[in-house]
């Protein structure tokens, strides 16, 4: 029945592009000087994130039966009919079904991507690691960087451990708040930092 299935898609498209408004509008807020942790946020935006991706592929979905139940109800031209008598139009509904279906999979691929990546812990595109050490370097007094690494935790937040190697104990405090201030500088979170002499 193309009409029934055409009338049924579009109020589920026009359902899904409500959801879409309600979703880019509950997205916006939440800036209003509430206390919420930057994990719970980050988590958040993951969440709407997938959500978004949901329904854009959903609103895809309702176009594909809107289409092929427009071709089944309205049979543009004649196309022929099966041994049982059936328009051949209706396999509009799984031509439909496949070609829109590949499409969903593009709009889940960039939270696919990121959550992935996160998972993974991986370092971060934008943050050359190579320059990172360099500037420690040439802090004043630093001696050798090693067990160096860096990762992304979520969209926003990174992390960095390193072994910094200082030239005489005195010097162990300046170094340490330079360094603080060269990773502050890259965005990078300071968990905890402190100065031990090596034996």
């Amino acid at each position: 029945d193309g009409k029934t299935m055409f009338i049924i898609s579009v109020i589920g498209f026009l359902v899904n592009l409500v959801l879409m408004q309600v979703l880019g509008h509950g997205h916006s807020h939440g800036e209003g000087g509430h206390g919420h942790s930057h994990g719970t946020e980050e988590q958040r935006s993951i969440a709407v994130q997938a959500a978004v991706a949901h329904v854009i592929g959903d609103i895809v979905q309702s176009l594909g039966v809107c289409l092929a139940s427009l071709c089944i109800w309205q049979r543009p031209f004649d196309i022929g009919m099966t041994e049982n008598g059936v328009s051949k139009w209706n396999y509009a509904d799984p031509c439909c079904t496949v070609l829109f279906g590949i499409l969903v999979l593009f709009t889940t691929k960039s939270t696919l991507v990121f959550t992935i990546e996160s998972l993974m812990v991986k370092a971060p595109k934008h943050i050359d690691q190579d320059k990172v050490v360099e500037s420690l370097l040439r802090i004043p007094n630093v001696d050798d960087v090693h067990d160096f690494h860096i990762w992304s935790l979520g969209s926003s937040e990174i992390l960095c451990t390193a072994h910094v190697m200082v030239k005489g104990r005195e010097h162990c405090t300046s170094v340490l708040e330079a360094a603080i201030k060269v990773s502050q500088g890259l965005g990078i979170e300071i968990g905890r930092a402190s100065c031990r002499e090596r034996v």
